[in-house]
């Protein structure tokens, strides 16, 4: 009886690496994401504690340059914000696109399993036929010998 030997095993084992290498470049960009996502909540948590703070010293009658200095800083604040959303999306759009590439790679490597599983599966069948037809010989001949 000869051993079941896939013949794109090689192939597997390279599916499966490449899987495991878009997983990992799929989890840093998310990763990544993740901190960019943090850095805008930073800064519109800044801008809107010097909103207050503007709001506060405009009651208290501050100094009309200090006024316009913290607009002009809100302002800045502001603009970092939109600069900082423009990067969430370009990191979303990296993630879509490593993700895409990770399906992409299971898809494939699971191509592989499924007719390693189908061939797998004949090996059974072709081993049983063998083993029966070894067993109709045996039994074949015990009853051909015992008519003799």
């Amino acid at each position: 009886m000869a051993r079941f030997k896939f013949k794109m095993n090689s192939l597997l084992k390279l599916n499966e690496s490449i899987e495991e290498q878009k997983k990992n470049e799929f989890a840093k960009a998310a990763a990544e994401l993740e901190k960019q996502r943090d850095k805008l909540k930073s800064l519109a948590a800044e801008r809107e504690s010097c909103i207050l703070n503007f709001q506060n010293a405009v009651r208290e009658r501050i100094d009309p340059r200090q006024s316009d200095m913290r607009g002009k800083y809100i302002n800045l604040v502001s603009k970092r914000i939109e600069t900082q959303k423009v990067e969430v999306r370009k990191h979303e759009e990296f993630l879509e696109s490593k993700r895409l590439e990770l399906v992409e790679a299971t898809k494939e490597k699971k191509k592989l399993e499924k007719l390693k599983e189908k061939q797998f599966e004949q090996y059974i069948i072709d081993e049983k036929r063998e083993e029966q037809k070894i067993t109709d010989e045996v039994v074949g001949y015990k009853v051909f010998a015992k008519i003799s």
